[in-house]
């Protein structure tokens, strides 16, 4: 029965650490599965808007987010509520923040001029030509707050203050980008600018307008 027992625990510790890599991976792909929905949901809500998507957060509406936005205008569902949450990061805050809680933030400084606070409550068209492909211009991305173990509902790609990117899996994070792909970055690819355009002073004459 000894023997039983010693060969049962060292099979276990060797199976244990294989099914964990496993999940992991699972939850990663199941991650961007999320993030392409979402996606969907907002190219949905563009195209019936002349490009326009909901803002990130509108303090003007009792903290409304995007996520908000599309549930109201019957995009998304209350029913699709763990379409925006990453199974690897579960919300542990939703109550002051959205009813059915949310892990990807929605980038904030899409069209930043300046100060990382411009864009932050405004609605963002995805149909203005900018200085760069769709496929570097990321609209959602995994998020947290920083120093706390709690999501938000937007990032800053150029302060690099409070609401970051979250590179959860692995050392990595998911990002969906406006052409409706997903990428998977490191942390440090993120914030240097040269995967992703960082949008500074490239904003064009007609955005401007």
């Amino acid at each position: 029965l000894l023997v039983v027992i010693a060969i049962i625990a060292i099979l276990a510790s060797m199976l244990l650490p294989a099914l964990a890599g496993a999940r992991k991976k699972a939850n990663a792909m199941a991650c961007v599965s999320n993030l392409r929905q979402c996606m969907i949901f907002l190219l949905q809500y563009a195209d019936d808007s002349e490009g326009w998507i909901p803002p990130p957060y509108s303090s003007s509406t009792s903290k409304v987010y995007w996520a908000n936005y599309l549930v109201q205008c019957n995009y998304a569902s209350l029913n699709d509520f763990r379409t925006f949450q990453c199974p690897s990061f579960f919300p542990k805050k939703s109550s002051s923040m959205i009813t059915y809680g949310f892990t990807y933030g929605m980038n904030r400084d899409i069209d930043w001029k300046e100060s990382p606070y411009d864009r932050q409550t405004e609605w963002q068209n995805l149909f203005v030509p900018r200085a760069a492909s769709p496929s570097r211009i990321h609209i959602l991305a995994e998020s947290w707050w920083k120093g706390t173990d709690y999501q938000h509902a937007y990032l800053s790609i150029v302060s690099g203050g409070t609401y970051r990117f979250h590179a959860r899996h692995r050392g990595r994070g998911n990002l969906a980008m406006s052409d409706g792909s997903i990428k998977t970055l490191l942390a440090a690819e993120y914030y240097p600018g040269k995967v992703l355009w960082k949008t500074q002073n490239c904003v064009t004459d007609e955005m401007s307008d």
